[in-house]
């Protein structure tokens, strides 16, 4: 019998600690909800860019001498292989593969 009540009050003596711990560690879980303040603040605003063009530079006619498809095939050679870019964006090309 004492054998009972020692090992009995040695268990609510280690439940006792280990709740203790956990409150002290922060692990417990809380019951109720806790508000939090929203930081967010969202703005609708329209910001009128313009974007810079380059085709000033490119209007014109291009020959091309090779070409590569992948990084590790060698350069397909090209003959007569040329591109047109017009003001208008339009664009003409001809030429063929050797």
């Amino acid at each position: 019998m004492k054998l009972f009540r020692f090992s009995l009050l040695l268990s609510l003596i280690i439940l006792t600690i280990e709740a203790s711990a956990q409150l002290k560690a922060g692990t417990m879980i809380r019951k109720t909800e806790v508000a939090a303040v929203d930081s967010i603040e969202y703005y609708e605003t329209d910001f009128a860019t313009r974007q810079k063009s380059y085709m000033n530079l490119l209007v014109g006619t291009w020959a091309f001498t090779n070409m590569k498809k992948q990084s590790r095939i060698d350069a397909d050679y090209l003959t007569g292989v040329s591109l047109t870019l017009n003001n208008d964006s339009t664009f003409t090309g001809c030429g063929k593969t050797i």
